[in-house]
């Protein structure tokens, strides 16, 4: 089983009874969830010529979630 460097660096600063294998993919699955909604939310806006609004309430989350999620989290995942 291989790991990335950054579970190495969260291995370093959490204690080992607090910071086990199975919680750190937990974090690395809502991390998947996370981009994939983010680009699902993108292409919908603008396959739809959606609203942010139109677009959180088919998405089952906030305005501020899907605003974040294409202004901060869709550059660093596809930067131009």
């Amino acid at each position: 089983m291989k790991f990335t460097q950054s579970f190495y660096v969260l291995l370093a600063f959490c204690p080992a009874y607090y910071f086990t294998k199975e919680k750190y993919w937990r974090m690395q699955m809502v991390k998947d969830y996370i981009e994939e909604r983010t680009l699902d939310a993108a292409n919908y806006i603008i396959n739809k010529e959606a609203t942010v609004r139109q677009t959180a309430k088919i998405f089952g989350v906030s305005k501020s979630t899907i605003h974040k999620d294409v202004t901060e989290r869709l550059p660093k995942l596809n930067p131009l």
